[in-house]
């Protein structure tokens, strides 16, 4: 399946089960590199009230994945940019 066709497919679970949508993107990283996966997967974590407990989020607070660097972005600019992936994908 092409990433088009995933995408797609997210859209569609979105609309009636948020959960799969979540369990799909997880278990396929393939997805992890395509805005617009991203953005279907932000929205289903915030129909099911899942953001702030999840990875995602974890992983943007750490700021490049970790490593060392500038410190990690206040959590209002996460939101912030979530709310980007949300309204621009």
């Amino acid at each position: 399946m092409d990433d088009g066709s995933e995408v797609l497919q997210l859209k569609e679970l979105l609309r009636h089960d948020p959960e799969a949508v979540i369990r799909l993107f997880e278990s396929q990283p393939s997805l992890y590199g395509n805005p617009s996966a991203l953005s279907e997967y932000v929205k289903a974590l915030v129909r099911v009230d899942r953001l702030d407990d999840s990875e995602l989020l974890k992983t943007l607070q750490r700021g490049d994945c970790g490593q060392r660097g500038p410190p990690p972005p206040k959590k209002k600019y996460i939101y912030i940019y979530i709310l980007h992936l949300l309204l621009f994908y």
